[in-house]
């Protein structure tokens, strides 16, 4: 699977038509992807978790397992038994997830 971001600048949040620009591939192949100013993450289809490098050219693996995440303020997530998670810490080094 491949990671392709609208790269013109113009997309629906800001009242543009995303089918109006061009794709620009990305590297990495992810199931779901999410981008919110906590940054791109993404899980693939280990649900191994994953954020996109400051540079936007390579995929950090962060430890835990979720099936979805979602990336605004904060980032969360799901694991295939359907709960939810948030992460107690910002630190990549360990990004350790709690229940809630």
């Amino acid at each position: 699977q491949q990671i392709r971001c609208e790269s013109s600048g113009i997309n629906a949040e800001y009242g543009g038509n995303a089918l109006e620009g061009s794709w620009q591939l990305v590297p990495g192949g992810l199931r779901r992807v999410s981008k919110g100013r906590s940054g791109i993450w993404g899980v693939n289809k280990h649900h191994h978790i994953f954020v996109l490098s400051a540079n936007g050219q390579s995929w950090q693996r962060v430890p835990g397992a979720l099936v979805h995440i979602a990336s605004g303020s904060e980032v969360w997530g799901v694991n295939s038994n359907q709960d939810i998670f948030c992460p107690t810490t910002k630190s990549m080094e360990a990004y350790p997830w709690k229940a809630d």
